[in-house]
């Protein structure tokens, strides 16, 4: 596994002479899909290289985000807070009643629901695969269930998934690397 240094997909060609990349079997494709840079667009011309250097390619939707950050104020300094960190932060407590858990997994999904910016660009990105031919892995499945129409916001009363808006935490990373599976690659 080889981890080349955030690089805008459409500059990645420049990377396909890199002894990393030379050696790689499996290249994975795992950004925000920066809209104003539009990641997308280079993206078939790109996945058409790599496969002719016969590498596979596995491409990652967009993560699910979650705004708005509450900000506090932590003795010098203003520190973002999630809604879950906000309730948290209230409460002086994890333990959050079932009835809690469950209203704030639906207002995660509905607040992820508004972020038609993502959800395109995860369709987009799908069909893009489907037409190359390459693997696709959908996080927002991982983390958000439809028909019950929630988001999943923690583990366990100490294990969150989320450290922000839209990074995760390692046992959300763990979490989410779990439902790959095994044979997947």
């Amino acid at each position: 596994f080889i981890l080349f240094p955030r690089t805008e997909v459409g500059n990645f060609i420049s990377h396909t002479n890199s002894k990393l990349y030379k050696n790689a079997d499996i290249i994975i494709f795992s950004t925000r899909w920066n809209s104003s840079i539009d990641d997308l667009s280079s993206l078939p011309d790109l996945i058409k290289k790599i496969k002719q250097d016969k590498k596979k390619v596995v491409v990652f939707s967009g993560f699910p985000e979650f705004y708005p950050l509450h900000e506090k104020v932590y003795g010098w300094t203003k520190i973002q807070l999630t809604e879950y960190k906000k309730i948290i932060f209230e409460k002086k407590t994890t333990k959050l009643s079932d009835i809690e858990l469950t209203n704030l997994r639906k207002k995660y999904y509905l607040e992820f629901n508004t972020k038609k910016e993502i959800i395109n660009t995860n369709n987009r990105l799908k069909e893009i695969s489907k037409q190359n031919n390459i693997k696709f892995i959908n996080t927002e499945l991982f983390l958000c269930n439809h028909e019950k129409k929630e988001c999943l916001v923690r583990l366990d009363d100490f294990n969150e998934i989320y450290r922000n808006n839209s990074t995760h935490s390692m046992p959300g990373l763990k979490l989410m690397g779990s439902m790959i599976p095994k044979d997947f690659f």
